[in-house]
């Protein structure tokens, strides 16, 4: 019954709250006597906290009542059932016993969530991660058809909760799901800088040798939009097998785009873990040879060649 009465409890709280705020800033006929108003909703509200704090500690003293009681009658039930003699008040025990007293067991506090608050569950791993290699644009959920963007929509409002719910009956939409571009949720965490996002997707399994229609891979898409904080949530073997892809337009490896948009942090970190400075792409140019290099990034090249 203890989460009624709690609920009724914060019920009634809200309904007072309510009354004070129309009363403080109900109409033009109040403006008057707002300061008495305030003074007697304070007097009014103040209560609430230590009327809440009395109701949790008798719910704990119940429950705590209730779990010793349990406790001792499971023990009872254990002595008597292992034939184990129990001393009376005019006797003694043949033997020597030895009770070992029951642990408490753990309490935990209760917590009171906001009403807008999710608590978003963790998601089902299916048993692989490998892509079926079916594309789609749209699913249907409840009925109604989402695309993409729809469902992309319920990510960036941080609706995890519905998302898991749509995971469970497409189990593949991280890895088949696309859009126009044939780019991934991921992709899109990553092009929207939206780093809540890719934190929440990468609890899914995901085939990560997946590209776009331009042959870019995520690690591509971090080169361009993306920080450092994005590639540490990779694993070795990833960043292995996508740090020196190639796009299909011009060749270019992750680290070319990074030093494109001057991603200085980025360049040094894709140097660090493996990606080769000297691969070239269609025209013949090395990652530091765009011509939209700045001077910081072209630097960071000249170091890292001279201590290679």
């Amino acid at each position: 019954h203890w989460p009624k009465k709690i609920d009724r409890l914060l019920a009634e709280k809200d309904k007072s709250l309510a009354e004070k705020n129309r009363s403080i800033i109900g109409g033009e006929g109040q403006i008057i006597g707002r300061k008495k108003s305030i003074d007697y909703w304070r007097r009014r509200t103040n209560h609430w906290p230590k009327k809440i704090d009395r109701l949790l500690a008798e719910k704990d003293k119940e429950i705590g009542l209730n779990t010793t009681i349990v406790l001792q009658s499971e023990r009872i039930t254990e002595l008597e059932g292992n034939k184990i003699p129990i001393a009376t008040g005019g006797s003694k025990p043949t033997e020597k016993q030895q009770v070992t007293k029951p642990k408490p067991l753990p309490r935990t506090g209760i917590q009171l969530y906001d009403s807008q608050e999710q608590v978003t569950p963790k998601p089902a791993q299916p048993t692989t991660t490998k892509w079926d290699g079916k594309k789609i644009h749209e699913i249907v959920f409840q009925g109604k058809r989402l695309s993409f963007d729809d469902v992309w929509k319920i990510l960036s409002e941080k609706n995890f909760t519905k998302f898991e719910e749509i995971f469970q009956q497409n189990p593949n939409i991280v890895n088949s799901l696309r859009d126009s571009f044939d780019q991934t949720l991921l992709m899109k965490a990553v092009y929207e800088d939206r780093f809540d996002v890719f934190v929440h997707l990468m609890d899914y399994p995901h085939d990560f040798s997946l590209v776009d229609n331009d042959g870019e891979n995520v690690l591509h898409f971090v080169g361009s939009h993306g920080t450092v904080r994005y590639l540490e949530k990779f694993d070795q073997q990833t960043i292995k097998m996508l740090i020196n892809g190639r796009d299909k337009s011009n060749n270019d490896t992750p680290l070319h785009y990074a030093a494109s948009w001057n991603k200085h942090d980025v360049i040094r970190w894709l140097l660090a873990k493996g990606a080769n400075p000297e691969l070239k792409n269609n025209r013949g140019q090395r990652p530091d040879e765009r011509g939209c290099c700045d001077g910081v990034t072209k630097e960071i090249f000249r170091s890292f060649r001279s201590s290679w």
